[in-house]
């Protein structure tokens, strides 16, 4: 059973128990809103706690026991070096909703992070917007009917487009917004108080993955509000971006200030 099935049995449980049967309960949205909730949080943490790393082949993997999950969340392309164990440890990230920066916050020289690019009831960032010329960040095709229970996994790759080798400290995950008529109409909020180390010569390149969830915030921050949105209604054409936090580094020192990659707008097509 996962944990939003776990979520929901008890959500209900509690309301039958104190109000008795025969109260409507939406509690996969009370759910969707609370986990949305709980990831800025995640991301509060102190320098003082201790963070571990686990080394795959070129990439690094930095972050708190009990808030990183398995190998299995991410993957990286067969072009990544195996034979490259370079790449240091990161602290935890700031909390984009303002908590205390420390070492290793990809937050940009202006304070400008990914929760800035793609929000929740802005327009979509300018295409050809990328942060950074020597990265492309490109979607793999999206594909709407393969949404489950009202998420579709993005899938996105980061390539070293330059003639240089790159150090960089990225997030594990990319942000993702949806868009109607050029305007966000949900985005991510927050992530895993973690960070990837690659290493990526010249035309390698690894693979990111992020959650869309197919519903309307509003207008609004979906932070705000534990409902979280509406589903969408019925088949229509969107369009999808994915924005990832990415600083460079030399043996794992920090030498440039954070910059926002973001990929081109991506085609979704609901049934």
């Amino acid at each position: 059973m996962s944990d939003h099935e776990r979520i929901e049995r008890m959500l209900r449980a509690d309301a039958q128990d104190a109000s008795g049967p025969g109260i409507p309960l939406d509690a996969a949205a009370i759910a969707r809103g609370a986990r949305r909730r709980r990831l800025p949080a995640q991301l509060g943490l102190g320098a003082a706690a201790v963070a571990f790393v686990a080394g795959f082949g070129g990439v690094a993997i930095a972050g708190m026991p009990g808030l990183l999950g398995g190998a299995g969340e991410f993957s990286a392309s067969e072009s990544v070096r195996d034979d490259d164990t370079s790449g240091g440890a990161a602290e935890p990230f700031a909390s984009p909703d303002g908590g205390d920066e420390v070492d290793g916050d990809l937050g940009g020289a202006d304070g400008e992070t990914v929760w800035d690019v793609v929000r929740c009831g802005e327009p979509l960032p300018p295409v050809g917007h990328s942060g950074d010329d020597r990265l492309r960040l490109e979607l793999a095709p999206l594909d709407g009917s393969s949404a489950r229970d009202g998420e579709l996994t993005v899938t996105g790759t980061l390539t070293n487009v330059s003639s240089e080798r790159l150090e960089l400290l990225t997030a594990t995950h990319l942000v993702v917004g949806l868009a109607r008529d050029g305007e966000v109409i949900w985005s991510t909020v927050g992530m895993e108080a973690a960070a990837l180390v690659p290493t990526l010569d010249p035309g390698e390149s690894l693979e990111y993955t992020g959650a869309l969830e197919l519903v309307d915030c509003g207008g609004t921050d979906p932070e705000a509000s534990i409902r979280g949105g509406s589903p969408l209604p019925g088949p229509g054409a969107y369009e999808v971006v994915a924005a990832l936090d990415v600083r460079q580094t030399d043996d794992g020192e920090p030498i440039s200030d954070p910059v926002v990659v973001i990929s081109p707008r991506a085609s979704l097509v609901l049934p």
